[in-house]
């Protein structure tokens, strides 16, 4: 992903695109940050500290929201996928 990014961060030519990828980054990084904090609290919360405009710390910040449609088809053919990875597993398994 960083790869993708450098392009448009360093040989643009057009601040509005580096501004844009920058903006992105940004963003992607401080979600990743907030999923990975219930896990690991004091390794996230150090490059959180480090981030501008920040207003509170990661413990107290709010979870990420998405906007996403939830389509119910998807979730049950997901549901489906996984009810039949657990079947091969367990059927693979000896013990069982």
């Amino acid at each position: 992903m960083m790869t993708a990014f450098k392009a448009r961060i360093y040989h643009s030519g057009d601040d509005s695109v580096a501004l844009v990828a920058q903006t992105v980054l940004l963003y992607v990084f401080k979600n990743i940050l907030k999923l990975l904090h219930p896990f690991m609290p004091f390794v996230t919360e150090e490059p959180w500290q480090a981030l501008p405009n920040r207003r509170e710390a990661l413990i107290i910040s709010s979870w990420p929201q998405t906007s996403l449609p939830r389509s119910t088809d998807l979730v049950k053919r997901f549901e489906n996928l996984q009810a039949l990875v657990i079947y091969v597993l367990d059927s693979s398994n000896p013990e069982c």
